[in-house]
């Protein structure tokens, strides 16, 4: 359910994660610990992307090993670099390779259709319980 709401108008979400969500379906997320830069040893359910698949085609390193590891893929909005594996999904205002960054995900990405504003999805989420 939350991550309909980073999907929405209001959202300070990256409008490449929202269209990622988007575009996404619950296969195309992985549980995984590939994404956890600055968070040692945590798992996140992620959209696959460049880098998942750079790091899973590489044999799903240790962090240290990990290929491009040290990449500087982006720069957050108050100028500072982002790494790539950084745990941090990207916002409004981050520049860089927003693709290759953390685009947090759960399985219910097959029901995010389009960007909606958080009270009309409210209303959908109210009126879908009152057919049932």
């Amino acid at each position: 359910m939350g991550y309909r709401f980073v999907a929405s108008h209001e959202s300070g979400a990256h409008p490449v994660h929202k269209e990622n969500l988007i575009n996404s379906k619950s296969d195309d997320t992985v549980l995984t610990v590939c994404m956890n830069k600055g968070w040692d040893n945590a798992s996140h359910r992620i959209i696959r992307n460049s880098t998942f698949k750079m790091w899973e085609s590489d044999g799903c390193a240790k962090t240290g090993n990990r290929p491009g590891e040290f990449d500087i893929i982006g720069k957050n909005i108050s100028g500072a670099n982002i790494e790539r594996y950084s745990y941090s999904a990207p916002t409004i205002g981050v520049e860089g390779n927003i693709e290759a960054m953390t685009l947090y995900a759960g399985t219910s990405v097959d029901n995010i259709n389009e960007t909606k504003s958080a009270s009309t999805i409210v209303k959908d989420i109210w009126n879908e319980y009152l057919k049932n």
